[in-house]
């Protein structure tokens, strides 16, 4: 549960893949790894983690889809929120 003053960190990691390698042919995994809280939530739901360039990552806690226009994060935006800690 967030708290007012705490913070929840976490760790994500994910792969991304060289999009110059033709598909029948293997690619070898680039691993990514970032450390960030979870942003502040009222209540309790589904965990979305957003990608943003420069290998920026936020998670939010959310009751609404990623489409819903009330979800924490815009799905058009560009640039990640500020980061709480």
């Amino acid at each position: 549960k967030w708290l007012p003053g705490g913070r929840l960190k976490v760790k994500v990691r994910w792969a991304t893949y060289d999009a110059s390698v033709p598909r029948n042919q293997y690619s070898v995994p680039i691993w990514h790894e970032k450390y960030t809280t979870i942003l502040p939530y009222d209540k309790p739901g589904t965990l979305y983690v957003h990608f943003f360039e420069g290998d920026e990552v936020r998670i939010v806690s959310s009751d609404v889809g990623a489409s819903n226009p009330n979800h924490p994060i815009a799905r058009d935006s560009r640039l990640p929120p500020t980061e709480v800690e």
